[in-house]
Formats: C-alpha cells, sequence, structure tokens
C-alpha cells in the first residue's frame, strides 16, 4: 500500500512542519509562526476526526454556517483520492496545479506516481493549513524540490513559473473546497483556463516565430545602442488625456471625432494598422506603436501619406526591437524602442542597457495601452478594441490588412477566403457585443479581453472604453467617444493643449540629445566573438553526437549497448550544457523541435522498449540537427551584427547614419 502511517507525537507536528516550511518556504513560515498557539487551538470550526476505515487516518471536518464538510471521505480518503487522479492525471503532464492542501494524502499520491512533475499548491485558508500542520507530518510533501505552496492567491499566470512555462498541465480540485471556496475556487479555475488558453497560443507563436524574434533583433542591434529607450520617457506627459487606438471595425465611426480631440489637446496613440486609416482622414498620431515581428507590419509603417507631413509632425514610432527590420530602417520619424521580452533581446539589453519595459499580451494593442500608462495620461479613452467580427469585418477599412489581402486575392482565392480563413483559424463562437447585436469572437480575442480586464481595473487613470461596438470589458467604464467629447469634466480641460505640446516637445528633446552608446557596443562586439568560437564548439559536439548515433541506427541491433550509446551521448551533452550564455541563444531559435520532441516523447512512453529506444534516438538526431541548424544560424547573423556595428556606429553619434 502506498500510504505509511506517521508516528510522530501529534504535539509537536506543528514545530516539525513549521521547520520544514522554514528550509523551502521562509515567508510562509514566518507568517505562521507568528499566529499563537492558543489562538490554534481555539478554533472551534475546524475538527480533526479519524476516519471509519481500519487505516485510523484522520481527515478534519469544518463547519460552515449550518453545513457540516469533512475535508476528506470519511470512510476512505485514500479511496477517493485513488479516484480522483484516476479521472485527472495521465502521466503526461509536466505540472499539476492542486487547489487545497487539506491533510497532504492526494499531493503525497502524486508525488509518488509523479516524482519529477512541478506541483503548484494554492490554500485559500490560513486556518486549515495550520490545523493540518498541526495534525500530520509532511516530510514527504514539504521536502519535495518539485513543490511550490501558495497561501490565498486566486490567480494562475507567467509569473509562478521561475523557469519553463510548463506546456501540459492538470488541475486537481478538492470536491470539498469547491463547497466551503466557491468563489476562490472559481476566481483559481478561471485563471487557470486563460493560463491554458494563453499557453497554447504562446506555443503556436513561438514555434512559428521562433527564429523570426532572433534575427530580427541582431538585425535591429544598433538600434539598442542608438535608440533612447521608453524608461526615458516616464510619466512626461502626466494628466494629459489620450486616446488609444486600435484596429477594430467600429472605429470608423469615430474617425471624424478623433481629430476633435486632439485640437482639444489629447494624445493620440495609434496601433501600426490603424496608422493609414487615421491618415486618409487627417488624423495624425502622436505616436504609432508596432510590436509585431512580421513583413507585413512593416507595411503599415510605411506610408506615403507620410511624405508630406512635416518632420516635427510625424508620429513618433514606439518599436520592440524584434520588429522586422525594415519597419525601423525606413521609418521617416522618430523612432524610440522598447525593451525585448525575448532572451536575445534581453542578451542585448545586458549591453547596450534597458530600454524599459511595455506588456506584452499578445496584442499590439495591450503595448499601446501600456505606453500611455507610462506616459502618465489620465484620462486614458480606448477606441477600436472590439475583440470580436463584425460580420465579414477583421480590421477597419482602409488599413493595409485589407489592401493585403485584396492584392493576394485571385478569381480562384477571393479576398472572402482569406477573411474566411482568418476568423476561423481561432475557434469562433457567437456572442453579443455591446449594443446587444450578434457578433463572433474567438478564443484569441477573449485573452485579450482578460487582459485589458485584469489590468484597467489597478491602474491609476481613469480609463474609459470608448469602442463602439465592440465586446463590454467586466468592471471597466463604458462611454462612447461622442459622449466623452461632450462630457466637458473630462474633455474641454484647456490646459491640456498646452501641456500636450511641451509634453511631446520635452519628448522629442529625450529622442533627438540621445547618444549612441560606443562603450555598449564595444563590450558586445567582444562578446560576440567569443560567443561565436563556443557555438563551433557546440556545433562541433553535436555533429559528433549525430554521426554517433546514425552509425548506431545503421548498424545491426544488439552490437551496442543502450548504456554505452547513453555515456557517449552525456559526454557531448555536459560540453553543450556548459555553453549556458550560447544555450539562452539558440534555445530560441529550435523552439519548434523541441515542443513536437516533447509531444513524441509523451507518446513514445507508452511503446515497447525497444520502439521507445529507437524513436528516443530518432527525438535525439532531431535535436542534434536543431543545434547544429542553430548554430549556423547564430553565426551568420553574429557575423552580420558585428559587421554593422563595427562599420555603421562605431565612430559617430550620428542616428541617421546608423539606419
Amino acid at each position: 500500500m502506498w500510504y505509511t502511517m506517521n508516528i510522530t507525537m501529534n504535539n509537536g507536528f506543528f514545530d516539525i512542519n513549521l521547520g520544514l516550511l522554514r528550509n523551502r518556504f521562509p515567508d510562509i513560515a514566518k507568517k505562521l509562526g507568528k499566529i499563537k498557539y492558543s489562538h490554534i487551538n481555539k478554533n472551534k470550526e475546524i475538527i480533526v476526526e479519524e476516519d471509519k476505515s481500519s487505516s485510523g487516518l484522520k481527515t478534519l471536518i469544518v463547519r460552515k454556517n449550518s453545513a457540516v464538510i469533512p475535508i476528506h471521505s470519511k470512510i476512505d480518503p485514500l479511496k477517493e483520492v485513488e479516484n480522483l487522479i484516476k479521472r485527472k492525471i495521465d502521466g503526461n503532464e509536466d505540472a499539476v496545479f492542486i487547489v487545497g492542501f487539506g491533510l497532504g494524502y492526494h499531493i503525497e499520491r502524486v508525488i509518488e506516481i509523479l516524482p519529477d512533475v512541478e506541483l503548484y499548491l494554492f490554500e485559500p485558508s490560513t486556518e486549515i493549513f495550520i490545523k493540518a500542520l498541526e495534525t500530520r507530518n509532511f516530510d514527504k510533501i514539504l521536502k519535495h524540490e518539485k513543490l511550490h505552496i501558495f497561501i490565498d492567491l486566486d490567480r494562475i499566470d507567467d509569473t509562478l513559473f521561475q523557469s519553463q512555462i510548463p506546456n501540459t498541465s492538470k488541475m486537481l480540485i478538492l470536491k470539498s473546497y469547491q463547497r466551503l471556496f466557491n468563489h476562490y475556487v472559481n476566481n483559481l479555475t478561471k485563471s487557470y483556463n486563460d493560463f491554458i488558453n494563453r499557453n497554447s497560443i504562446n506555443i503556436a507563436t513561438l514555434k512559428r516565430f521562433d527564429k523570426l524574434w532572433t534575427k530580427n533583433s541582431f538585425k535591429n542591434v544598433v538600434y539598442f545602442f542608438a535608440r533612447a529607450g521608453v524608461n526615458l520617457i516616464e510619466n512626461r506627459a502626466k494628466g494629459i488625456g489620450c486616446i488609444v487606438v486600435g484596429a477594430g471595425p467600429s472605429v470608423e465611426g469615430d474617425l471624424d471625432i478623433l481629430n476633435q480631440f486632439s485640437k482639444r489637446g489629447y494624445i493620440i496613440i495609434a496601433v501600426d494598422t490603424a496608422l493609414r486609416p487615421l491618415l486618409m482622414k487627417s488624423v495624425i498620431p502622436d505616436f504609432v506603436v508596432s510590436v509585431d515581428p512580421q513583413y507585413i507590419n512593416s507595411l503599415f509603417l510605411q506610408i506615403t501619406e507620410l511624405a508630406g507631413i512635416q518632420t516635427s509632425k510625424i508620429p513618433i514610432l514606439v518599436a520592440d526591437p524584434a520588429i522586422y527590420p525594415a519597419s525601423l530602417k525606413n521609418y521617416p520619424g522618430r523612432v524610440i524602442v522598447s525593451s525585448s521580452v525575448f532572451p536575445p533581446g534581453r542578451v542585448i539589453e545586458s549591453f547596450s542597457g534597458n530600454k524599459g519595459y511595455l506588456a506584452a499580451g499578445g496584442s499590439v494593442s495591450v503595448a499601446a495601452f501600456d505606453f500611455a500608462r507610462l506616459l502618465g495620461c489620465n484620462p486614458i479613452l480606448i477606441t477600436g478594441l472590439d475583440l470580436s467580427f463584425k460580420h465579414d469585418r477583421t480590421h477597419l477599412r482602409g488599413s493595409l490588412i485589407d489592401l493585403y489581402r485584396i492584392n493576394r486575392s485571385t478569381r480562384l482565392n477571393p479576398i472572402l477566403n482569406s477573411v474566411a480563413e482568418y476568423m476561423t483559424s481561432g475557434a469562433p463562437f457567437k456572442m453579443f457585443n455591446s449594443k446587444n447585436k450578434p457578433c463572433y469572437s474567438d478564443k484569441r480575442m477573449l485573452l485579450y479581453k482578460s487582459w485589458f480586464e485584469k489590468n484597467i481595473p489597478g491602474t491609476s487613470a481613469d480609463v474609459i472604453n470608448s469602442t463602439g461596438e465592440g465586446l463590454l470589458l467586466d468592471n471597466v467604464t463604458h462611454k462612447t467617444m461622442k459622449e466623452m467629447l461632450e462630457d466637458n469634466s473630462l474633455s474641454s480641460n484647456k490646459t491640456f493643449r498646452t501641456n500636450k505640446e511641451r509634453a511631446i516637445a520635452s519628448i522629442i528633446q529625450v529622442i533627438d540629445e540621445y547618444r549612441t552608446n560606443k562603450d555598449g557596443i564595444e563590450e558586445f562586439i567582444k562578446y560576440l566573438i567569443n560567443v561565436e568560437q563556443n557555438l563551433k564548439i557546440m556545433k562541433s559536439e553535436a555533429e559528433k553526437a549525430f554521426k554517433y548515433i546514425n552509425r548506431y541506427i545503421n548498424k545491426e541491433p544488439g552490437q551496442t549497448p543502450i548504456e554505452d550509446i547513453n555515456r557517449r551521448l552525456n559526454i557531448h551533452d555536459a560540453k553543450i550544457v556548459s555553453l549556458k550564455q550560447e544555450i539562452r541563444l539558440i534555445s530560441m531559435t529550435m523552439q519548434s523541435v523541441v515542443f513536437d520532441i516533447l509531444i513524441g516523447t509523451t507518446v513514445d512512453e507508452k511503446k515497447s522498449d525497444k520502439k521507445s529506444i529507437e524513436s528516443s534516438l530518432k527525438n535525439s538526431l532531431k535535436l542534434y540537427r536543431s543545434i547544429i541548424e542553430g548554430c549556423n544560424y547564430l553565426i551568420n547573423i553574429i557575423n552580420f551584427a558585428k559587421l554593422k556595428l563595427k562599420n555603421v556606429c562605431r565612430f559617430s553619434d550620428n542616428k541617421d547614419e546608423c539606419r
């Protein structure tokens, strides 16, 4: 039987468990240690009882109002645990989220069957947790290196994970906790589902853009050193109203109103997709935000209408430095950059200096809104955040997305095919918009909706969703642009216009006075030379391992024991893994291969030993081949970056020469 009873004296359990907590979770131990034993023992609402089986196990009984709720089964807690785990766990998980500590029987069982899986434990009640620590010895649980404990935290997001974000996970919820803490469990479940959806989109994005982000970051390397970061203009527009303009179809009804807000002193911040339609209506934004790495997004910024505008009036481009290189190279106006959220960019910034982070919620509208917060704008109006499809429309008319689709359309592949393909790719479903009209949204846009609903209430500025016919955002004020224009308390402040002009002039001064970080460039070039040498070593080790596996596969089976193969490969792997900086860089060029191997591995574990070994070796071949290709790829773009840094910005502060 997997369970063995603890024999430590009952009155010493709390001190023993508290000592274990101090080693692994000092913050939690400090909090619990402040609670007096007298306070704990006077708690009459949580009672310890033995179950009615012959095992002599205990359960906790919680009295809530008139209800008496056992945390575990009063008849057989272990059978209850087995049934729960059989229903939820299939053995392919790399993380398990557990709601409810209880008396830990379910946690011990998960540890036993999945010893290498990360466990994230959420406990809403300090009182239940303390009573549990008094009742049993949790040595097996609290010493487990893969365990993470969160007390009274009802959300799951990427900040919980110290290293790799899990790809496959499950959630275990004790039925008693659903009854006792319904609101808490519902919040946690909702955030878990959001996390799963977001993570699946992130994985697909990584697989699609893994090499592109790396290539763009290195091709744009000069801009890390020669352009000011958004952190230098933080709060430069404090207290000035602004409008964040998305590219949803409903924004078409607000285009004529935007200039009236601009004349009243509101700052206009547009996403790159919306720039062309705004210019066609003679609305010139103050800022345009671009974060997407794809080629098509560079077209959004190559706008002929900008040619006739004075340089000082061209919108300031706020760019993630991993966007398509032509976007930065060809943009006729001023450019300011944010910090990159991707490993290659973070490596470069360790030499160029931090540029200041903008939120990355999967949509450029997220970054544009966060930029408004960074400027210190108040109030912040949002328009064009439809988060839904309007008829056959995904973006407002006149955007280059529309033109791009038109240019690609043919008689056999009309534009509606392209629109339908995009709309169906996100698993659309029917909803109702702010005017109670039917519309379609999808899982991608609901993630963006969730981000805004979570972040807007915590914003210090007044935020108004002024989107015409989009999805309503929960707990967010909604007023149309016309209503806002008529609201004198927010839109007719006479000081706005003067303050806006001063703020924009101040920001332009910061951008124009920024000087190329030549010392950082020199240090980074030295770093790149060393990285290039190490990549050649890594490539050589991967090639040796690749050839060795190939030779084994082509031989008659049984000639070389698998232990000898593993020993040989471990030598090559140790040399590869020791190159930590290079591992950070190369990891972003091979995400699609890694995910494919992870998925394949979970299937292979169910095969026979012989087939599993063969499949494992084939996966190793894929991995080593990917390392070889990644090294070649990085060496080429590193040489490009070195050449550009040496020849363009070595002795010059002229940023035009750095293009």
